[in-house]
Order: structure tokens, then C-alpha cells, then sequence
């Protein structure tokens, strides 16, 4: 997943989450030969492909948490200044945060698509927050 910079106002947060998770579940829609969301989550397949999506999400979690945890571990080391680390050192943590970014977007994207696949959409989540935004 791409996890370029956005500007957004904070009612279009989740609406755009929604999107870019779809995007994603598109790709794995032609790939693996899925089924369109929604699905009905009381079938044994459905069930099947819900679980799978969990593991992804689990699985893409750990990997950020192993690059979160190898930054922080450099870090720690230095006192977390981060000026007296050499260029080497440096570079080393910001590939282990961008790592871990990167699979923190994947392990959402995945989390929206269960969340597609059971049929919880953005307004539904508003109204379960009892948040009413105006859509802009």
C-alpha cells in the first residue's frame, strides 16, 4: 500500500482509509480469485476468507513491531540522540521506521477489508461512535 502524505480534514479520514483499503482488496480481488465484498460471514468459505484476512493483518503487525522494535533498540543504545549516530546507524533507523510504517498501512488495509467483507462501512462506524459528520 502507498502511504504517501495526505491533507485531509479529519471527516474525510476514515471515508479515504475506506478507499485505499479497497483499492488493495481489488488487486487481491483478481490475484486470488476472491469473492466481491460484502460476503456472508455465516458460511463456512466466508468464515475461511475472514480468518485468512485476520492472519494478515496479525502478520503484518508483527513485522512493523519487529522493525519498531530494531529502531527502537538502536536507539536506546544512543540515548535516543539521535546526532551521535553515524550515517550508517541513521540510515539504518529511518529504513526500520519506514519499514514499519509501511506494514502498520498493509495491516489496516487488510483490517478495512474484513471490515468490507462483514459489511461495516465508514457511516456505520460513525453511528456506532454516535459521531454525525457532515459529509463534505
Amino acid at each position: 500500500m502507498n502511504i504517501t502524505p495526505i491533507t485531509l480534514s479529519p471527516t474525510q479520514y476514515l471515508d479515504s482509509i475506506y478507499r485505499f483499503g479497497l483499492d488493495q482488496l481489488k488487486e487481491y480481488i483478481k490475484v486470488e480469485k476472491l469473492p466481491e465484498p460484502p460476503i456472508d460471514v455465516n458460511t463456512r468459505g466466508s468464515q475461511v476468507i475472514l480468518k485468512d484476512f485476520i492472519g494478515r493483518v496479525i502478520e503484518e503487525l508483527f513485522e512493523g513491531y519487529e522493525s519498531t522494535d530494531m529502531m527502537y533498540n538502536i536507539l536506546e543504545s544512543c540515548g535516543f540522540n539521535t546526532d551521535i549516530l553515524d550515517d550508517k546507524t541513521y540510515n539504518e533507523v529511518l529504513n526500520n521506521l519506514q519499514n514499519a510504517n509501511e506494514e502498520q498501512a498493509d495491516a489496516l488495509g487488510f483490517f478495512i477489508t474484513l471490515l468490507k467483507y462483514s459489511n461495516i462501512l465508514p457511516e456505520d462506524i460513525y453511528n456506532y461512535v454516535g459521531l454525525h459528520l457532515d459529509k463534505e
